[in-house]
């Protein structure tokens, strides 16, 4: 079963938000500004995607990537 916030997450396209932290002994920059400041981060590729192989025998495992660029 996945997480709620797993699916929260994928319904999201990835991107995870956090409450903000406030620390009353810090100065703000802007002293006048009222609005909240919402930050999001993008977490693609996380463990709710993961997909886990198993490779029986023994044998060689290689993963290339060639790049499509010419440079």
């Amino acid at each position: 079963m996945e997480s709620p916030n797993g699916t929260i997450r994928n319904i999201l396209d990835g991107t995870v938000f956090r409450e903000p932290i406030v620390m009353k002994n810090v100065p703000r920059l802007v002293t006048n500004w009222t609005a909240p400041i919402i930050v999001g981060r993008h977490a693609f590729g996380d463990q709710y995607r993961a997909t886990d192989t198993v490779i029986k025998g023994k044998g060689k495992l290689t993963m290339t990537f060639t790049s499509g660029r010419w440079w």
